[in-house]
């Protein structure tokens, strides 16, 4: 069985976040769903978790604030972003901030079955 992971779930579009929390859910994840960056650092501070599924366009702070801000505490959980930005720089931007996993939205079947797959490995 795989290793259940406790995950970070960053999206402010509430049915998206309620969808890919069953789906975590549903193959055993715990999920904590943050619906922007400043309660995901909250969040962040107060628990261990073994990996951040964070959007980029989000209200209060988005995604590229929040990585910025990780990497700043030093933290070393690994970082996924799920987002419908498809903007060259945006991309080159979360590689300098050393990103390699992008998953762009609409999530499909397909996209949830990388995703889930991008876990496994990590």
């Amino acid at each position: 069985m795989a290793q259940t992971k406790q995950i970070l779930l960053v999206e402010d579009q509430k049915v998206l976040a309620k969808l890919l929390s069953l789906e975590l859910l549903n193959v055993g994840h715990q999920v904590t769903v943050a619906y922007h960056g400043v309660e995901a650092l909250k969040l962040l501070s107060n628990k261990v978790f073994d990996l951040v599924i964070t959007d980029l366009f989000m209200p209060e702070m988005g995604g590229i604030e929040l990585i910025k801000n990780i990497k700043q505490l030093k933290m070393t959980v690994p970082i996924i972003v799920l987002s419908a930005s498809h903007k060259g720089d945006v991309k080159t931007q979360l590689s300098e901030l050393g990103i390699e996993q992008f998953i762009d939205k609409p999530v499909t079947n397909e996209k949830m079955a990388l995703l889930l797959h991008l876990i496994k490995m990590l």
